[in-house]
């Protein structure tokens, strides 16, 4: 009868999390998706171009493992202000199947691969402190000082049936690691907020880390597991 219950419950969850919908996290898309059509999305929208829709941002995909390293390139400086940016999309392998509530849908022949993968997306905004604790993105409006200027880091991804860890760190062009955290994975309808699933650096820091006149940096991501 338990087991039953239990069945009963995950069916529920199942239903629930495909009736949810949930805003694109990539800036200026705004389609409002399921959890598991949230690659096919990415595919046919964001990786794909057009006369009619350039790519403004490269979005790079790739399939991991648990446990391999993957930095990711950064040119902090070019970051917009006030603006969800998608560094990547890695699709975790490892345990994914066993975390998965549903698995991706509507991808195309070649991408049938990555339905039992779990996209792992990596965030970055570019934001100031007064938005940041205020919790009020207008605040980004304006010019800014630099000295009011904050980096922010996070992984989104599908809900999951346990939560899923991972390492997310910030290495410099030397690969010296300026910072590195464990994070969990946040889920497409989390809210913005101060927490410390965040890789957060302030200007001066990456000041201190990247050599001068702008030069790039890597964010570096370990998927470690879900428990």
């Amino acid at each position: 009868m338990l087991e039953d219950m239990g069945r009963s419950r995950e069916s529920g969850g199942r239903q629930q999390l495909e009736q949810e919908r949930h805003p694109c996290p990539l800036a200026g898309c705004g389609a409002l998706l399921a959890e598991s059509e949230l690659l096919a999305h990415l595919f046919n929208e964001h990786m794909t171009e057009t006369p009619r829709k350039p790519m403004e941002f490269a979005l790079r995909m790739r399939r991991v493992d648990t446990g391999e390293r993957t930095l990711l390139l950064l040119v902090h400086w070019q970051l917009p202000v006030g603006q969800d940016q998608c560094l990547g999309v890695l699709n975790w392998t490892g345990s994914a199947r066993r975390c998965l509530f549903e698995p991706q849908r509507h991808l195309q022949f070649g991408q049938a691969a990555l339905a039992a993968c779990l996209p792992v997306l990596v965030m970055a905004r570019r934001t100031t402190w007064s938005a940041l604790v205020a919790e009020c993105p207008e605040l980004d409006n304006g010019h800014p000082s630099r000295d009011n200027m904050v980096y922010l880091f996070w992984l989104l991804a599908p809900a999951t049936r346990q939560p899923v860890h991972a390492s997310l760190g910030f290495i410099n062009r030397k690969l010296q690691c300026g910072l590195r955290v464990l994070c969990q994975l946040r889920g497409l309808g989390s809210r913005r907020q101060l927490s410390q699933q965040w890789l957060m650096l302030s200007e001066s820091q990456m000041d201190q880390m990247c050599c001068p006149h702008g030069s790039s940096c890597f964010v570096e991501l370990v998927i470690i597991g879900g428990g």
